[in-house]
């Protein structure tokens, strides 16, 4: 083997190992969030992490009650809601009678002073 050869190889060996070791790291599953923290933090971890889940079953209750008040208020709101769409649409449907009667004058009027045939 020559020189060159030699150097090819050895090449060769160098970017398949690069490869390799890059594919290995890109297909490595990593631990979860709550793992890699409680790594970090130890036995305090251990302890946070009971202290946390006791807390989140302890708040269940609570949570009921919070719920029933948002669905209250919920309801309450969509009551309210719908009372001012149905004054909205009333007072709107008012308007437009009126514009529409105005309008209809307006017209006749128009209509009289040019001369044309009344209706009545």
């Amino acid at each position: 083997m020559d020189e060159r050869e030699s150097v090819e190889l050895v090449v060769a060996f160098a970017v398949g190992a690069i490869l390799g070791v890059g594919a290995t790291l890109l297909l490595r599953s990593k631990p979860s969030f709550p793992r890699r923290i409680g790594k970090r933090l130890g036995k305090s971890g251990q302890r946070l992490g009971r202290r946390a889940r006791a807390a989140a079953r302890g708040a269940g209750d609570a949570g009921e009650v919070l719920a029933h008040a948002g669905r209250a208020a919920l309801r309450q709101f969509r009551g309210e809601v719908e009372e001012m769409v149905s004054a909205a649409r009333e007072q709107l449907a008012q308007d437009v009678y009126e514009q529409l009667r105005g309008a209809r004058r307006e017209a006749r009027g128009r209509h009289r002073h040019w001369g044309g045939r009344s209706r009545r």
